[in-house]
């Protein structure tokens, strides 16, 4: 909760799960938005599709990047102006 500045949200082994589903809610007082993110992970990238975007506001209030170090994918989130708060779920299928 309160995340004023870019931090990684969850992280897991790109030589153990081939692909991942994120549902993912991001709050900034009274402003919400919720999103599915789906990727595949394969030698040379980080593949991500976003679907099924609800929210009640038109701006930003964060930004959602998926990065990879040393093999490990990492999950992060950047707020835009203000402090924001992340829940997440996540599935993953073994590589």
């Amino acid at each position: 909760t309160q995340i004023e500045n870019k931090t990684t949200i969850d992280s897991f082994s790109k030589s153990e799960f081939g692909s991942a589903s994120y549902k993912i809610k991001i709050t900034q007082d009274n402003n919400v938005y919720t999103s599915n993110l789906s990727l595949m992970i394969d030698d040379e990238s980080i593949n991500v599709s976003e679907s099924d975007v609800i929210t009640n506001f038109s701006g930003e209030i964060a930004n959602i990047t998926f990065e990879e170090n040393s093999g490990i994918i990492s999950l992060c989130v950047t707020p835009v102006s203000a402090a924001v708060t992340v829940r997440y779920f996540r599935t993953a299928l073994k590589a």
